[in-house]
């Protein structure tokens, strides 16, 4: 995929953002690489988002952070493109329907008054080297030290889910009706 055709490195602010936790509901990590048009000037920021934090709430809060960055940053261009892997999550923003996102939409409403904002959505795992980075600066915070932060009701509804699944695959695992 050849975003850059579209979002040229000269003229535009690229923010690469990615969320990841352990077994995807634990451990949350997110990452965001930031690359500066005109300079040789790129971020790298990787934080933990909590002991309980799911893969959504990783990328919400990287995409939060990416926007307070670009905001205070005076290496920011007039142009700014965030990218991002988690379409969950950019949907979930597009409809407004999901009121845990009110600090997310706030942050990139923000920068807007300053700036060309644009998000897209980029597939995983295909090499997009921005993508990449965020990838594993997303992973890198899953190692971090993790606050036992609060948790939200859809949290809770998502790491309950994922433990029932993780335990049902065991059981039939192991049950001899299912053993060839």
């Amino acid at each position: 995929m050849q975003v850059a055709c579209y979002y040229p490195k000269r003229q535009w602010t690229h923010v690469s953002t990615d969320g990841s936790a352990d077994q995807a509901v634990r451990s949350g990590g997110s990452g965001i690489y930031i690359k500066y048009p005109g300079v040789r000037e790129e971020e790298h920021i990787s934080l933990a988002t909590g002991l309980y934090s799911t893969n959504f709430k990783a990328e919400a809060v990287a995409l939060q952070t990416g926007a307070a960055h670009i905001e205070h940053s005076p290496l920011s261009s007039n142009n700014v493109v965030f990218f991002s892997d988690a379409k969950s999550v950019l949907q979930a923003l597009d409809t407004a329907r999901d009121k845990e996102l009110n600090d997310l939409s706030s942050a990139l409403t923000s920068p807007c008054r300053a700036h060309t904002v644009v998000l897209q959505w980029v597939p995983s795992h295909c090499n997009i080297p921005g993508n990449e980075a965020a990838d594993t600066l997303a992973k890198e915070g899953t190692t971090k030290d993790q606050n036992d932060r609060s948790t939200t009701f859809k949290e809770a509804k998502t790491i309950i889910k994922a433990k029932q699944h993780k335990k049902w695959l065991q059981k039939r695992r192991l049950s001899p009706a299912h053993k060839v």
